[in-house]
């Protein structure tokens, strides 16, 4: 069903040969796979919730944050990191926005996070020492993961939602020297969908024209939450 995949069983036909995915004006699916749409919830934002919205709030329900108050970083402010923040702020978490541009600190205060740190500053990572439950890292260019292990707390996770083309950077060293088996790598690997729906309220998501940032999405989130997981957790030991 996803776009320009080749035409297949008999009541799939187009006039290209391929399918259209998102773009076709109607489609047919089996009723498991059908999400109900709240009738407060704008038909154009629903695509960006139902995709990288629950990819952000699966790991969320997964690790705890819907029974109490987490200490939430967000590596990244792209699309996906923006939308993080909102979430995790309307959720009722402390949330730390880092990224090594500083001119997306107002931006961040704007989505709700409590405060803007940047790994690039010692005195930011030594703020960041110890100090967070989750960390949810949208960075998809190449890093050393090993940089932010020592941010989480004990029993910490890091969730990996960037995509990485080539394979990741986890150095043995950092590893070893933070041999908490309880701090895991976590790559995120189905994403929920009919949970995100109805997110504490829905995720309304609109454009952000932010200086020098056109094409940045960000989303306003209301409340009330359910999710499906599907995860798949390394343990770092």
């Amino acid at each position: 069903m996803a776009f320009n995949e080749p035409t297949k069983h008999g009541h799939i036909a187009t006039d290209s040969g391929y399918t259209y995915g998102g773009f076709s004006q109607r489609i047919s699916v089996h009723q498991n796979f059908v999400i109900k749409i709240p009738d407060r919830f704008p038909l154009e934002s629903a695509a960006a919730c139902l995709t990288t919205g629950t990819s952000i709030y699966a790991p969320l329900k997964k690790f705890g944050a819907l029974t109490k108050p987490k200490r939430v970083a967000v590596l990244g402010m792209g699309n996906m990191g923006m939308i993080g923040i909102r979430i995790a702020a309307v959720m009722g978490h402390e949330v730390a926005a880092m990224s090594v541009h500083e001119n997306k600190e107002s931006l961040a205060f704007e989505l709700g996070a409590d405060k803007f740190l940047s790994w690039a500053k010692a005195e930011d990572m030594k703020v960041a020492y110890r100090n967070f439950d989750i960390i949810l890292n949208t960075l998809s260019g190449p890093h050393e993961v090993g940089t932010f292990l020592p941010m989480l707390d004990h029993n910490g996770t890091i969730v990996q939602l960037g995509l990485m083309i080539n394979p990741h950077n986890v150095s043995t060293p950092v590893t070893a020297m933070y041999n908490d088996p309880n701090n895991s790598l976590i790559l995120s690997a189905d994403p929920v969908s009919r949970s995100c729906a109805s997110l504490p309220g829905s995720c309304w998501v609109r454009e952000w024209k932010h200086q020098g940032h056109q094409g940045d999405h960000g989303v306003l989130c209301q409340q009330e939450p359910e999710a499906h997981p599907g995860m798949i957790q390394l343990v770092l030991e």
